[in-house]
């Protein structure tokens, strides 16, 4: 603790170090009309540069003091010289406050647990901590006393709970309390007295403090709906259920402290958080309290192969074009391939060895380099007596769709066929050939389960989706529901035993978590190969 105090004391001398200078200079001071000046003879070669430097104030303030000086300085000219008050923080006075330095690798759990205080009580002091922690940076340290957290009042609008139909309660959740300080969840009870809750953490990016509105939320928003409805289902079963749900924004500050509070240690599991910035400390909170986890939307998470906690829902990148590619070259007869490079495009983060796979199948595989200027080359690289396939090194249809006018002229010389993704079924109009691609959605859902489905969806919200490529809703209602059956038959930790072997199909989904081995997560195995007819297109 000495060493501490001694390095804060030494902190704030360096801070006050150009205004002590100027006071230990031996220079008369004066005071005219209640304000203090420095009286001060101008030096050889000295401007009003190298003077404000010496008395730590602005040109300005010296110009005001001595509006004589517009036609600037002479030697041995008297100026008046504010003397500058100093500046501190109230807190610095506090023998309760320290300061710390940032240093590499540092979190803000970390600091509260050496200190000792609250992640709360750490952004209640340093608000200016919203979306990281610059090394060299520095914490004001409250040591020895408990602040109590401003809260604001969030309305019942702000997150969608199930609502009151004809003047009575729907049998599910009884008890909603929404209030927030920098991290406080909304807190839903489901009442039963049979068996012990399943508890239940959302972490998910629902930006109630954002200035400004982020489109990016209508989806997790919509995920969350599906959710609840999956909880309400489950209580009209008689499953006990805790759910908590945290808004996690954007920044590492805000998953740091909500992992922080002592309630997310009894998770039986976590969903979420959204952002592959955030899914780091997850995972070493999953690891180190031994709670499931599941990551439903990143597709790459360095920590897989070594936290067997982890449950990943979104296979890699690599994964899906392999299925492609693998289905595509059992296809021997009359295939020729036609890899189209896009320069300076975002590429595809992809391992796999196009050349390789298609050689062991004796494909012909040919690569090309897209340049919009002589596009009618393509076709020197097409084949009129084989199907033709195009893989694109990129995913973005806004680079691709350079290709779709020239494509739409080719289709009726060539059979032509794309690799795609399953976002482009957003804009069916626009894909003029057939298109493969991967989905990890049921090609048809349930036509009686999905009817009930969205009765129930709009009695309970009564709104439209923004979202329908993928439905946001019905991956949260699938995925909520798949974890609450497995944790109700065989517990939090007995469902790890029974993930892979038992797969539930859903309304889009029927996930097949298939763990490499006993060190490794899970990882949802189950994607399905699909073929979409130009202009035609389903979900």
């Amino acid at each position: 603790m000495r060493k501490i105090v001694c390095f804060c004391v030494f902190l704030l001398v360096s801070c006050m170090g150009n205004v002590l200078d100027a006071q230990l200079l031996n220079y008369p001071v004066q005071t005219i009309d209640g304000v203090q000046y420095y009286i001060y003879t101008v030096e050889k070669s000295e401007g009003l540069f190298r003077i404000s430097k010496k008395f730590d104030v602005s040109q300005n303030d010296i110009k005001e003091a001595n509006p004589e000086i517009k036609g600037g300085l002479k030697l041995g000219q008297v100026l008046r010289i504010p003397v500058k008050k100093e500046k501190t923080s109230p807190l610095l006075n506090d023998s309760n406050i320290i300061v710390h330095v940032i240093a590499p690798k540092e979190t803000l759990y970390g600091l509260s647990r050496q200190y000792g205080v609250s992640m709360d009580e750490l952004v209640r002091y340093n608000p200016e901590l919203t979306k990281n922690m610059p090394i060299g940076g520095k914490l004001l340290i409250p040591v020895g006393k408990q602040v109590v957290a401003a809260s604001r009042p969030v309305s019942k609008d702000t997150l969608p709970v199930v609502q009151e139909e004809q003047g009575q309660k729907i049998q599910t959740a009884a008890t909603v309390t929404h209030s927030d300080t920098l991290s406080q969840p909304v807190r839903m009870f489901v009442d039963s007295l049979q068996t012990p809750a399943i508890r239940i953490a959302y972490l998910l990016p629902f930006m109630l403090d954002a200035v400004e509105f982020d489109p990016a939320v209508d989806k997790f928003v919509e995920f969350y709906e599906g959710a609840l409805l999956a909880v309400n289902d489950a209580k009209n079963k008689g499953i006990r259920l805790e759910i908590n749900t945290y808004d996690t924004e954007k920044n590492e500050i805000r998953i740091q402290t909500i992992l922080a509070r002592p309630e997310m240690k009894t998770m039986d599991l976590i969903i979420g958080p959204a952002y592959p910035a955030q899914v780091k400390y997850i995972s070493d909170f999953a690891f180190d309290n031994k709670i499931n986890t599941l990551i439903p939307f990143a597709s790459e998470i360095a920590d897989i192969s070594i936290n067997p906690y982890l449950f990943q829902f979104n296979p890699t990148t690599d994964m899906e074009l392999e299925t492609i590619l693998m289905a595509i070259s059992r296809k021997k007869a009359d295939l020729s391939v036609l890899y189209v490079k896009f320069p300076n495009a975002p590429v595809l983060g992809t391992s796999v060895d196009l050349q390789s796979i298609f050689q062991k199948s004796g494909i012909d595989c040919k690569e090309m380099e897209w340049n919009k200027e002589n596009a009618d080359t393509i076709q020197s690289f097409l084949s009129e007596d084989k199907r033709n396939i195009l893989i694109f090194n990129t995913d973005r249809i806004n680079i691709v769709r350079e290709t779709f006018s020239v494509l739409s002229k080719l289709k009726e010389r060539f059979h032509i066929e794309i690799v795609g993704q399953y976002a482009w079924l957003s804009y069916p109009e626009e894909i003029p050939v057939p298109m493969y691609y991967t989905s990890l959605f049921l090609p048809e859902p349930d036509k009686t389960l999905y009817a009930v489905y969205e009765k129930q969806f709009n009695r309970f919200y009564g709104h439209d989706l923004l979202n329908r490529y993928p439905r946001y809703d019905l991956l949260g209602y699938d995925l909520t529901a798949y974890f609450i059956d497995l944790m109700a038959q065989y517990g939090a930790m007995g469902m790890r035993q029974h993930v892979s072997s038992q797969p539930q199909r859903g309304l889009i989904i029927s996930p097949l978590f298939m763990q490499q081995n006993e060190l490794c997560g899970f990882v949802n195995k189950r994607i399905y190969l699909l073929r979409k007819d130009a202009r035609a297109c389903k979900l």
